[in-house]
């Protein structure tokens, strides 16, 4: 069926305003296929899903995910706390 392995999985909540990036998992590190693949799903929520906002959270030591998701346009907007950690609250606006 797929010509290439699947190496990750990408799970999402579709809210009414927006759709959450819920979780990101790429097995395979240091090839750029996390940042491609951010930039497909935001091909598939304004094309398929119909909506033009994407959000999510990640705890504050998650420096490699907080460099993923800086570079592919999320925007801090929030802090909190989670299971006592610190977590950053992220949002892209889509065009």
């Amino acid at each position: 069926m797929f010509d290439e392995p699947i190496v990750g999985y990408i799970i999402l909540v579709i809210e009414t305003e927006a759709v959450q990036l819920k979780r990101i998992v790429i097995d395979e590190k240091y090839l750029g296929i996390g940042f491609k693949a951010l930039a497909l799903l935001d091909n598939y929520c304004q094309k398929i899903i119909k909506k033009n906002e994407l959000w999510l959270d990640v705890y504050a030591d998650n420096k490699r995910a907080i460099s993923l998701y800086e570079k592919s346009g999320y925007i801090r907007y929030s802090e909190g706390v989670e299971n006592c950690r610190e977590v950053w609250f992220y949002r892209k606006k889509l065009i």
